[in-house]
């Protein structure tokens, strides 16, 4: 599983030794301890422990529908909202996370899926404050083909490996 910490943006770097009142000077550091607006590392990691793979999937050939559950797992309580997205083709799913929550993420999405052409590949990407390309913590893609292949219809057939999720810093895949 790769290192899900990322650089930080030119954004969120405070300034150092602002005035306040009376000539004295404190920094931005010691005034926002009580509140970070960013993910701290450890959150970062409790919350990509949380994700980091598919639970099941289970195929309805009739109608030519998937349902797979992205999360089952009680994701820790963060500083700021999360968003998580799936996407497999043109269809895409956001799941969030309000701030200060513990929320349970147990998203179950129908996908419709091609029978050919590359419309297998799910991309699931995990942000923060709203900005997908910029403050992009982790992503991770998988080809879903062969798990839809060899699930007979009706039966929920567990993943068999966990999905790493990429430092977006160090990789060159974009999402």
């Amino acid at each position: 599983m790769g290192n899900c910490n990322r650089k930080t943006s030119a954004a969120s770097q405070k300034q150092e030794g602002e005035t306040v009142s009376g000539g004295q000077r404190e920094s931005a550091t010691q005034r926002n301890s009580d509140f970070n607006p960013f993910l701290t590392s450890a959150q970062k990691k409790d919350l990509v422990d949380s994700i980091q793979e598919f639970k099941s999937i289970t195929r309805d050939s009739t109608y030519g529908v998937v349902r797979f559950v992205l999360v089952s797992a009680e994701l820790p309580p963060t500083s700021t909202k999360v968003h998580a997205t799936v996407s497999i083709g043109l269809q895409s799913f956001l799941s969030s996370a309000e701030n200060g929550k513990n929320p349970q993420w147990n998203q179950g999405h129908n996908f419709v899926l091609q029978r050919r052409g590359g419309g297998t590949t799910a991309h699931i990407a995990i942000y923060e404050r709203g900005n997908l390309k910029r403050n992009l913590l982790c992503y991770t893609t998988v080809d879903l083909k062969r798990y839809f292949e060899e699930a007979s219809e009706g039966v929920t057939r567990p993943m068999d490996e966990s999905l790493p999720l990429n430092d977006p810093v160090h990789q060159s895949r974009q999402v």
